[in-house]
């Protein structure tokens, strides 16, 4: 995450995402730290040769997939 941007900006832009479009998205707010530890750590990293990720964010598990990656 860059300096510029803070963890109240990227819930405010996940908010004001979630009036715009809904439908595309299952949560006021973003997923949290412990959330994605918990998702993240169900994955076998050394045999993970493909991640997909689906659905539209403020790259909170984008950032974790790419530091856990090979």
């Amino acid at each position: 995450m860059s300096s510029a941007t803070t963890p109240m900006s990227r819930r405010r832009l996940f908010a004001q995402n979630f009036f715009k479009h809904p439908r595309m998205l299952g949560s006021l707010i973003p997923s949290s730290r412990f959330l994605v530890d918990e998702i993240l750590g169900q994955v076998d990293w050394r045999r993970a040769k493909l991640i997909v990720e689906y659905g539209p964010g403020v790259g909170t598990f984008t950032g974790e997939i790419l530091d856990r990656m090979a």
